[in-house]
């Protein structure tokens, strides 16, 4: 995907790119890009990710700037295709980008440049780690990165997936760069922070709207706020597991919640009745069913009350709300580093 990227930067006039690899735990996903006219040059910290569609873009952009105010550089986004309305979103929210098709957007002085209208000719096979199954896997992995010990049964059986779909993203896992093979046989991560961000990307883009219910909003006059007792009192009957922005609030103790995200079982309704909720589009509950057997935060603060930190922050990166910014990183640095920190190998 770089490659092709490069050779069509190579098709404009008075133009050259080049990369180098600053960050080798990281393979090729980032680097630096320098771009050079005659006037002058401009340096990127670069980031490959395959697929950018609408459900991911906020997620991108997320990782974007995090990863620029890491380096110390402007981000630019490498992809193998942009559709219109994604290439748009990034121009509008600033954010720098090409994909191997020929569509790109430089915009740092003395530099512009701004080609968009290519298509693809074709798309590849999705691998079995990016479907809604394998995205399932990953999570598991990353909640237990011990797991990888255990086989693959074990696997699946976490996963809520089946036991060929486990082994077959195991190994696409391997093949990508994402895990690394030892003497045993087994596997472990090779990079936590680059599977995590796979996983909030497949999470965007593959798994959230399999899992989602609907939006809801309470009858009558009740408002968000009026209604979080009873919210908090149904996750602690264990009627279903909290998330989202409430469950933000409640273990950063940093965010006033707009929103709260319910993660339901199959009798999802009981819940609705119960809460006295009607379905509304732009409802702030949002409702998710629950999957695999590790969606509680087992060894959290709340008594398992609350879905794992992984899928707090993943649905928190959903939203464009520059506000939620600050308590995806404190969900990271407080609750998610320290599995990070056991887990690669």
């Amino acid at each position: 995907m770089l490659s092709y990227c490069l050779e069509r930067i190579k098709e404009i006039p008075g133009v050259r790119a080049w990369v180098e690899f600053p960050y080798p735990a990281t393979g090729n996903d980032e680097g630096k890009f320098i771009l050079s006219v005659a006037s002058g040059t401009a340096q990127y910290v670069y980031w490959l990710y395959r697929s950018i569609n609408t459900a991911n873009l906020q997620v991108a952009i997320s990782h974007l700037r995090s990863l620029g105010s890491r380096r110390g550089l402007k981000p630019l986004l490498i992809t193998e295709y942009m559709s219109a309305p994604v290439m748009q979103e990034l121009i509008e929210r600033g954010i720098e980008c090409m994909d191997a098709v020929g569509n790109m957007y430089f915009n740092n002085p003395p530099i512009y440049i701004l080609i968009r209208g290519n298509r693809p000719s074709s798309h590849k096979r999705e691998t079995s780690a990016l479907t809604t199954a394998g995205v399932k896997v990953i999570y598991t992995l990353l909640c237990e990165p011990q797991i990888l010990e255990s086989g693959y049964r074990e696997i699946a059986s976490a996963a809520g997936v089946a036991l060929g779909t486990a082994n077959n993203v195991i190994h696409d896992l391997y093949r990508s760069g994402y895990l690394l093979r030892i003497r045993d046989g087994n596997y472990l991560i090779k990079d936590y922070g680059q599977l995590l961000s796979f996983w909030e990307l497949g999470y965007a883009e593959k798994l959230r709207a399999k899992l989602s219910e609907g939006n809801f909003s309470p009858t009558g006059n009740r408002t968000f706020n009026e209604l979080v007792p009873e919210l908090i009192a149904g996750a602690e009957r264990g009627n279903y597991l909290l998330g989202g922005e409430l469950a933000a609030a409640l273990c950063t103790d940093y965010l006033r919640p707009d929103s709260a995200t319910l993660h339901v079982g199959e009798d999802y309704r009981r819940t609705v009745i119960d809460l006295r909720l009607q379905p509304d589009r732009l409802g702030k509950i949002k409702l998710l069913r629950v999957f695999g057997n590790i969606n509680p935060w087992r060894d959290g603060p709340f008594n398992e009350r609350l879905v794992h930190p992984l899928l707090i922050r993943a649905e928190l990166l959903t939203e464009a709300d520059d506000r939620l910014r600050e308590t995806t990183e404190l969900l990271l640095d407080k609750f998610i580093g320290s599995t990070a920190k056991d887990a690669v190998g």
